[in-house]
């Protein structure tokens, strides 16, 4: 039974040692001399297992507890990787990125991140993308709901109107420019199939929700600089010269109009405003 006195911090500290309590209690600086020392003072054991022992069992379950959730989290790269990578992978992460969240839902939000100074990034380059990929995936569904704009919404602006345009796209839109095509990776893995071998190559991703699903569409560079320079605020008439620079003047306005068919026919736009932009 653990006494009132073990501060919560404390047992945190003493569960979350990647090498076990005991070597966690060594590693205790010397302001915390007493509780290193006198284990047993706020731990009991008994005749079965001693203070130690009880506290690796609580040590074992809130670590698997944390191996768990991102094995859901990140099933493609648990399937890329193989269970007991996954699990060198876990712990390393637990504890340079200890869980501070009250919901266990945020936890796995830097693994990409982390994954980019693993050293199975020399084998598989692309596990950074594909973790970020695969949160994206995650952020996307459990976005605020907004209602798409009906299309004809827009197509009843007046034209003098248009270059003042600025577009509100859906909360759950994410974008991941990726130095690979991880969503090949994913769909073998999400399938059952053979993971397959990618050549790495720079790929943008969508991601966004729509009726509840969560879906993924490779974008060129236009629509890229497009999503970018409405990010920043900007009208449609900026947004067209972002085009202009990529596809040039001739083709730019025909090139938007299709992209901006293709968010309304995906549910990606759900307001606008005609104010000036200053």
């Amino acid at each position: 039974m653990m006494k009132l006195s073990l501060s919560h911090e404390l047992f945190w500290r003493m569960i979350s040692a990647p090498d076990g309590v005991a070597a966690g209690l060594a590693a205790l600086p010397e302001s915390d001399r007493l509780l290193r020392t006198g284990i047993d003072g706020w731990i009991r054991g008994d005749e079965r297992v001693d203070a130690v022992e009880r506290l690796d069992i609580y040590a074992s379950m809130y670590f698997f507890r944390l191996l768990d959730c991102l094995a859901e989290d990140f099933p493609a790269l648990h399937a890329v990787v193989g269970h007991d990578t996954f699990h060198h992978i876990a712990r390393d992460y637990v504890a340079t990125h200890p869980s501070r969240h009250p919901s266990l839902r945020a936890f796995g939000a830097a693994l990409g991140d982390f994954l980019e100074r693993d050293p199975l990034r020399g084998q598989r380059p692309y596990l950074g993308d594909l973790a970020r990929f695969e949160w994206s995936l995650l952020e996307a569904f459990d976005a605020a709901d907004r209602t798409p704009l009906p299309p004809e919404r827009l197509k009843t602006l007046p034209a003098e109107k248009w270059p003042l345009v600025r577009l509100e796209l859906s909360p759950s839109l994410r974008v991941i420019d990726a130095a690979a095509p991880v969503h090949e990776v994913w769909a073998a893995a999400t399938d059952g199939r053979e993971i397959p071998s990618i050549a790495m190559r720079r790929t943008v991703l969508r991601i966004w929700r729509h009726d509840l699903r969560v879906f993924h569409r490779v974008i060129d560079d236009l629509e890229w600089a497009a999503l970018q320079s409405i990010e920043r605020g900007e009208g449609f008439a900026a947004t067209c010269e972002a085009a202009t620079r990529i596809v040039g003047e001739e083709r730019a306005a025909l090139e938007v109009a299709r992209t901006l068919d293709r968010w309304l026919d995906d549910g990606l736009v759900v307001g606008f405003d005609t104010s000036a932009t200053g």
